[in-house]
């Protein structure tokens, strides 16, 4: 295969089914990709892939500091002031109340409990004031206020954030973003490890998903690739009412995941063998 960026090229070779080869190494060190980071592919034919390559926070690598792309410009806002910050999800309960949690490390780390936050765009031009709920020092999250914001930076469910807390005291003030999409041009659905996740290494898939996929009918062997390319072996099961995938064990231990950790699944190729790319 051919993997393209700009002007440059690189022939990698495949090997054990999926697995990048020869030439791999070369594209990684001519592009500067480090762990954790994400490298989108998109196929123009006859095996050619144009590729770009971003960090952890979705700025994208190999811009010089006067060609920083807009998106770069946003995440790196503040940078030198070496603010804490984090990234998360945005989610919904019932009645569509929006929902964001902080990281109880996060907040017992910075002072962060029961009161109001200020909350500011990107840009500085506009604040609002959110309330921050601590249920017994276990659970953070921010409710009152929030679907404002939200609404008027167009933060929607689903959708990842970065916190960034620019003030401590007694009414701290956080700059919010919203981080673009991943960009995935496969097929993907968000999920959590919960419990269950952990304590049977298998997983539900969303039935919608696997019916639009055509994998609600089968029972088959399959692969997850991980972030580091990795392949993890697993197995597709199914029942009349859901789609399983189970032997995930190993996977799971390996990239840390924990109760509560968000992640997506791409459907990246849907043969005898399924493969899905694991985000997280």
């Amino acid at each position: 295969m051919i993997m393209r960026k700009g002007k440059q090229k690189w022939e990698v070779k495949m090997v054990d089914n999926w697995v990048f080869g020869e030439g791999w190494d070369d594209f990684m060190i001519a592009n500067g990709v480090q762990d954790f980071d994400i490298v989108v592919f998109k196929h123009q034919g006859d095996m050619v892939f144009d590729t770009m390559v971003f960090d952890s926070t979705w700025c994208e690598r190999g811009c010089s500091n006067n060609q920083v792309t807009k998106c770069a410009k946003t995440m790196v806002l503040h940078q030198n002031d070496h603010h804490p910050c984090f990234v998360g999800t945005l989610r919904k309960y019932q009645f569509h109340t929006f929902y964001m949690p902080v990281p109880k490390k996060f907040a017992l780390a910075n002072g962060l409990s029961n009161g109001e936050i200020i909350f500011m765009d990107v840009n500085n031009e506009d604040s609002w004031i959110v309330k921050l709920r601590n249920q017994m020092n276990k659970r953070f999250c921010i409710e009152h206020g929030l679907r404002e914001f939200c609404m008027a930076i167009g933060l929607r469910k689903g959708d990842s954030f970065r916190f960034e807390l620019i003030h401590h005291g007694s009414k701290p003030v956080a700059i919010v973003s919203r981080l673009p999409n991943p960009g995935l041009v496969n097929p993907y659905f968000r999920s959590t490890v919960t419990a269950f996740v952990i304590k049977n290494a298998s997983m539900t898939i969303p039935m919608a998903f696997a019916r639009s996929n055509k994998l609600n009918m089968r029972d088959c062997d399959m692969c997850v690739m991980d972030e580091k390319m990795r392949l993890w072996p697993t197995k597709l099961r199914h029942s009349e009412t859901q789609v399983r995938m189970i032997g995930l064990c190993d996977m799971l231990v390996a990239n840390a995941l924990k109760e509560g950790d968000e992640f997506i699944l791409e459907l990246v190729d849907n043969g005898n063998k399924p493969l899905m790319n694991f985000h997280r």
